[in-house]
C-alpha cells in the first residue's frame, strides 16, 4: 500500500492514512485502470481493494484516485459508484459534462464519507436548515442480517424519525463513535433535475436535483437495505448543497418525492 505523503496533498493523505488505520487493506486482481481528464483533474479508476476488519469481516471496493493536473498530487480518494448508478448519470443527454461529472464526484464523495468518518465534511455538504427523515429497523436477532441482500425490510418494523441538523449529527456523532466500520453502497438509482435557469440545454450547472438511491448498508452492529433521497443543490458545482435527505423502506415515485 502506497503510504508515501510526498504524493498527496494533506487531506488526501488523511484519508488515505484513516483507512489504513481502520482496516487491513491490500490491492486484489489484475487492475485494468482507467483515466479520465475532465478540466484540471485526472481521475484513476478500477483500482479493487479489499478491506479486511475484525472477526473476519471483509469488503471489496473500487477505489478512485484524483489527481491535480497542475501539482501532479492527489487531492481525494473515494469508493467508485456501482456501474449502474454511474450510467444513470452518464446516459442523461440534456446534463452537461460537467454536471455529470459533479454529480458522480458528490455521490462518490457522499458515501465514503461515512466509511472514513468524515464528520466535519459531511457537516459541511448540508445546509442549516436541512430536513433529516432517518430510518432504523427494529430487528430482534442481527443473524438475520448476515445476507444483506436477502434481506427484506417489513414495513410493521421500520421506525423513522424527523429530525433538523443538530440532532441528526449528534446521532451520528454517537455511531461513528460506536461502530468499527460503516460500508455504505449505491445501486439503483432515479433522478429528478428541478431548472433554475432558464435554458436547458445551456445550463452550466444551475440545477437542483431530487436523487433516489437504493441504499445497502453495512456497519458492525446493524445493516439495512432501503431507499435513500437527496435534493441536491448544484448550482455551485464546485460546492454542491444536500436540502434534504430521507429513508425510507419503499420506492417511491422520484416526481412525488421531489415534489
Amino acid at each position: 500500500m502506497l503510504r508515501n505523503q510526498q504524493y498527496f496533498t494533506k487531506e488526501a493523505f488523511g484519508m488515505l492514512d484513516t483507512l489504513v488505520r481502520n482496516a487491513n487493506i491490500s490491492v486484489i486482481g489484475n487492475q485494468q485502470y482507467e483515466l479520465i481528464t475532465c478540466g484540471n483533474t485526472t481521475i484513476c479508476r478500477d483500482i479493487d481493494m479489499n478491506f479486511q476488519f475484525k472477526n473476519y469481516v471483509s469488503f471489496v471496493r473500487e477505489v478512485v484516485f484524483r489527481f491535480d493536473n497542475e501539482s501532479k498530487l492527489i487531492t481525494s480518494l473515494a469508493f467508485r459508484l456501482s456501474s449502474i448508478a454511474e450510467n444513470d448519470i452518464a446516459t442523461k443527454n440534456k446534463w452537461n459534462t460537467d454536471c455529470k461529472l459533479a454529480l458522480i464526484n458528490f455521490l462518490e464523495d457522499y458515501q465514503t464519507a461515512y466509511a472514513l468518518k468524515r464528520y466535519d465534511y459531511l457537516e459541511s455538504i448540508f445546509s442549516d436548515d436541512a430536513l433529516f427523515i432517518v430510518g432504523h429497523v427494529l430487528q430482534k436477532n442481527n443473524d438475520e442480517l448476515k445476507d444483506i441482500k436477502q434481506f427484506k425490510l417489513p414495513e410493521e418494523e421500520v421506525e423513522l424519525l424527523r429530525m433538523d441538523k443538530n440532532a441528526y449529527f449528534e446521532r451520528l456523532s454517537r455511531v461513528f463513535k460506536s461502530q468499527e466500520y460503516i460500508n455504505i453502497r449505491f445501486t439503483e438509482t432515479d433522478f429528478k433535475r428541478q431548472m433554475v435557469s432558464s435554458d436547458e440545454e445551456n445550463s452550466e450547472g444551475e440545477d437542483i436535483f431530487g436523487v433516489r438511491l437504493l441504499q445497502e448498508y453495512h456497519s458492525t452492529t446493524y445493516g439495512d437495505i432501503g431507499y435513500l433521497f437527496l435534493m441536491v443543490d448544484l448550482r455551485d458545482v464546485q460546492r454542491p448543497v444536500i436540502h434534504v435527505r430521507a429513508w425510507q423502506p419503499d420506492k417511491v415515485d422520484i416526481s412525488t418525492l421531489v415534489n
